[in-house]
């Protein structure tokens, strides 16, 4: 089943509109592995969904690593490059169609 571009949209916006609402201390915070990797997900299904964008416009997945001492995992970005990333796939996928729709 193809993967719908309004579909992911949805996602992206939800993305941003959640680390948006976050505080300026919060968004320097080093998220955690399993938001960054949600992230990825989604940059992944963007990618699927409108395959015609030029590859270097998308961002780069965020990456997860293990830590120096291999307790625990780190991740590459911080919220409010994540947010940045997040705004760069929302402004790749095509706005929802308004035909059929009429203002009166």
């Amino acid at each position: 089943m193809p993967i719908e571009p309004h579909q992911v949209r949805s996602q992206a916006k939800a993305f941003v509109d959640s680390l948006s609402k976050m505080s300026a201390k919060q968004r320097e915070q080093e998220p955690t592995p399993q938001f960054a990797n949600q992230f990825n997900r989604l940059l992944e299904l963007a990618r699927q969904a409108v395959p015609d964008v030029d590859p270097q416009l998308w961002p780069t997945a965020v990456s997860v690593t293990p830590s120096l001492g291999g307790g625990h995992l780190r991740v590459g970005a911080r919220y409010t490059e994540i947010e940045v990333y997040a705004r760069q796939v929302l402004s790749l996928l095509p706005a929802p169609d308004n035909i059929g729709f009429m203002v009166l």
